[in-house]
C-alpha cells in the first residue's frame, strides 16, 4: 500500500512516520510504521491474516491511517488520522494479497501551539490553529455491549490545550465495519465538552460470530472548517462486546 502525506497546501513531507491497520483487526498484519521519502511517500506492505474476509458479505477493506512527527504524542501535534477504504473483488476475498493503492493524507505543518489564556473550559471559536482538538474520554450503553442490544449510547470528551474542555465542536461517530449500527447526525459538546450520540442497531452487528470487539471512528471539528484540516481531529475506540 502505498500512502501520500502533504501539508501547507499540498507540499511533500518527507520524514512523516506513517501508521496503518486494517478494520476490523486481524485481516492484515500491521506493518511497522515507515518513514515518507522526500516524495512525501511511504510504500507499506500488509500480509494476509486468518481474520480475512471479516465477513462473507464484505465488500470493502477499511483501513485506519496515521501521519504523524517523530518524536511527538500520537493524539496531538501535527499528527493526522483518517480512515480509508478499497473495494473487494470477488477474488480478493478468496486470494492472499498486498494491498495497493494510493490515498492521500493531508496533515498539518505548523508545530507551534496557541492556546487562549487561563486553564478553564473554552468556546470552539476560542481554538485556533494550530491548536488541536482532541478526545480524549469515550464511554458506552449499555457495556459491555450485548449482542441482544438494539441501540448504543455513546459519550465523546472533546479537549485542547492541555485538556481543557471544548464546547461547540462538532462530533460524528461510526462504527468500523459499517452497516453495524446506524450514523448519528453531528453532535456539538455541551460546556463540559461531552457529546452524546445515540447509535441504533442495524442487520450487519455484529459483523462475525466471533467479534469480540466494538471499533468506532470518532471525529471532532470546528464547524466551518474542512474535516481533514483546521482544528479537527480523528481516532478509533473500541468497546467490548459481551460474551
Amino acid at each position: 500500500m502505498r500512502l501520500h502525506v502533504s501539508a501547507c497546501g499540498g507540499r511533500e513531507v518527507g520524514g512523516a512516520i506513517v501508521y496503518a491497520t486494517a478494520v476490523p483487526f486481524n485481516q492484515f498484519g500491521i506493518p511497522p510504521e515507515q518513514q515518507t521519502g522526500a516524495d512525501g511517500w511511504v510504500t507499506l506492505r500488509m500480509d494476509r491474516l486468518g481474520g480475512f474476509p471479516a465477513a462473507d458479505n464484505q465488500s470493502l477493506l477499511v483501513m485506519f491511517v496515521r501521519a504523524r512527527k517523530g518524536g511527538e504524542s500520537v493524539l496531538a501535534g501535527i499528527s493526522t488520522r483518517r480512515l480509508i477504504s478499497f473495494r473487494l473483488s470477488r477474488s480478493a476475498r478468496a486470494a492472499a494479497q498486498t494491498v495497493t493503492s494510493a490515498p492521500r493524507v493531508v496533515g498539518s505543518a505548523r508545530a507551534a501551539t496557541a492556546c487562549p489564556a487561563g486553564n478553564g473550559p473554552m468556546n470552539i471559536n476560542q481554538v485556533t490553529p494550530p491548536a488541536r482538538l482532541q478526545v480524549d474520554r469515550f464511554q458506552v450503553s449499555p457495556s459491555p455491549i450485548p449482542r441482544s442490544t438494539g441501540a448504543l449510547t455513546v459519550g465523546f470528551r472533546v479537549t485542547a490545550c492541555g485538556g481543557r474542555p471544548v464546547a461547540g465542536a462538532l462530533v460524528y461517530v461510526t462504527a468500523v465495519p459499517y452497516n453495524q449500527f446506524a450514523i448519528p447526525p453531528e453532535q456539538q459538546t455541551g460546556g463540559d465538552g461531552i457529546a452524546i450520540l445515540r447509535m441504533d442497531r442495524l442487520s450487519g452487528f455484529p459483523a462475525a460470530k466471533n467479534q469480540s470487539l466494538l471499533v468506532m471512528f470518532v471525529r471532532a471539528r470546528k464547524g466551518g472548517e474542512p474535516v481533514l484540516a483546521g482544528i479537527s481531529t480523528r481516532r478509533l475506540i473500541s468497546f467490548r462486546l459481551a460474551k
